[in-house]
């Protein structure tokens, strides 16, 4: 966790890690190595309820947040206005492009997905698997794994997850 983080944190009563799902975003600046963001959200976490938020701060333009990405953050059970985005835990663009490019080119050797590609939210695969869609089975397993690895999903609620997913393909 980032010194910032750290602080913030180390003064809440009851935090709790949770995830921020990016709705929007300000544009980064090209040239920029960092600078200010500004972002709206929806964060949630056990134990909180669902609430949107503005967010806004100063990082590397490397780890620039956008619209869908959903940011692992720490909140405040006791005090859900306090909260706090876990940047150290944020790939850079790069790191993300790459795990894209490495489980894409496994799926088209027919290799089962590695954990850690891009995650998702689970209501937004629930939503997926609900609606009828056709997910494509090695991405939503690989970001299913991803959250399971992150502590986001239990293990019972990992195991329905991919159980459903497996019986949609």
């Amino acid at each position: 966790m980032g010194l910032i983080a750290k602080f913030k944190t180390s003064h809440m009563k009851d935090p709790v890690h949770g995830t921020a799902t990016v709705t929007g975003a300000t544009g980064a600046d090209p040239t920029a190595t960092s600078q200010n963001y500004r972002i709206d959200c929806v964060v949630q976490a056990e134990g909180v309820p669902a609430f949107s938020a503005t967010h806004s701060g100063f990082i590397s333009t490397s780890k620039w947040p956008y619209g869908g990405q959903v940011l692992p953050v720490t909140i405040d059970r006791a005090n859900p206005s306090k909260w706090v985005i876990n940047w150290d835990q944020v790939q850079t663009g790069a790191q993300a492009a790459r795990e894209q490019a490495d489980a894409l080119a496994a799926r088209m050797r027919g290799e089962p997905p590695s954990a850690g590609d891009a995650a998702a939210e689970p209501a937004q695969l629930q939503a997926s698997l609900e609606r009828g869609t056709e997910p494509d089975t090695a991405d939503e397993l690989t970001k299913l794994a991803d959250l399971h690895d992150r502590g986001v999903l239990t293990d019972t609620e990992f195991e329905s997850q991919k159980a459903k997913i497996l019986a949609q393909s």
